[in-house]
């Protein structure tokens, strides 16, 4: 309780300390606790490689850069205990990964020291599978309610973090903004996961965020020289590019007809041609149109 964590995830960790790295360990009734059972037993040493540490620290860098990440003191922690960890006659030149790899500017929804807490709490109940309660803002409601949520997984996109869950009072699987979150309490309630379910093909109609209806067979036009742009990256698992001789390019996806789809199109300004569905096609341009008229 003094270090809240459960009895289960403690068991766990006993498990690992002794099948893992061979701890003679065992209950000792007067010290109501455990106890290693040979004298002077240690952990065995840390071992990586060279490249294997310098990826290790390229990746706690990349999170370190982004300090207004709720998982900068998580990171901040990591390092000290790296560092503590690996054997006196490995050196990393922290100058130099610094000097070879930088980042850009991050852009974090919420407040980072209060996501911080409620990453804790979250991703502890997502590790032991415990039920929470959250008291949620919802944006399209503007008000607050109260929900049961078996917590499944955390996602993050576009610099915001979701909770993506059963929820209770909806009867379906939701994703929460954690921004939007006010208040969150682990209750001693386990859940199951289904065994369908798939955090990727939940996510998978979904353009980045926003899931919509279903998903649709969607085919753009791009123009030089933003074509050659579009060709270089993956922008969706369904994707599938066609270079065309006179220098375009045709995008095919299978996402869902969003806001946040459009919203991507348009950023290309007129360099991008919505060719199907009608629907979407009509979606952008009346966006378009009402842009226009911003400026007239």
């Amino acid at each position: 309780r003094e270090l809240e964590d459960s009895r289960r995830t403690i068991d766990r960790d006993l498990a690992n300390l002794r099948y893992l790295f061979g701890a003679p360990i065992r209950h000792e009734p007067k010290c109501r606790g455990y106890v290693y059972t040979e004298e002077g037993f240690e952990l065995p040493p840390l071992t990586l490689r060279q490249g294997e540490i310098a990826a290790l620290m390229v990746v706690a860098r990349l999170m370190s850069e982004h300090r207004e990440s709720p998982l900068a003191p998580v990171v901040h922690n990591f390092l000290s205990l790296l560092d503590r960890l690996l054997p006196q006659e490995v050196l990393v030149d922290q100058a130099e990964l610094e000097r070879v790899v930088t980042f850009a500017p991050s852009h974090v929804l919420g407040d980072p020291e209060r996501l911080a807490g409620l990453m804790e709490k979250i991703m502890g109940a997502v590790r032991d599978r415990r039920r929470l309660q959250l008291r949620y803002y919802s944006v399209s409601r503007g008000e607050e309610s109260v929900r049961k949520v078996d917590p499944y997984n955390l996602y993050f996109a576009r610099g915001g973090w979701y909770l993506i869950g059963h929820c209770h009072e909806r009867q379906g699987i939701r994703m929460f903004a954690l921004q939007r979150v006010r208040d969150v309490t682990v209750l001693d309630e386990p859940f199951v996961i289904p065994p369908t379910y798939s955090a990727e093909e939940f996510m998978r109609s979904a353009w980045q965020v926003f899931r919509g209806d279903e998903a649709v067979a969607v085919r753009l036009r791009f123009l030089p020289p933003v074509s050659r742009q579009v060709a270089e990256r993956r922008w969706h698992p369904t994707q599938r590019v066609e270079p065309q001789p006179d220098g375009t390019l045709l995008l095919h996806l299978e996402v869902a007809h969003t806001p946040e789809l459009e919203g991507w199109i348009l950023h290309w300004g007129e360099y991008c041609q919505v060719l199907e569905p009608a629907e979407l096609r009509e979606s952008v341009r009346q966006r378009l149109q009402a842009t226009a008229a911003l400026y007239r």
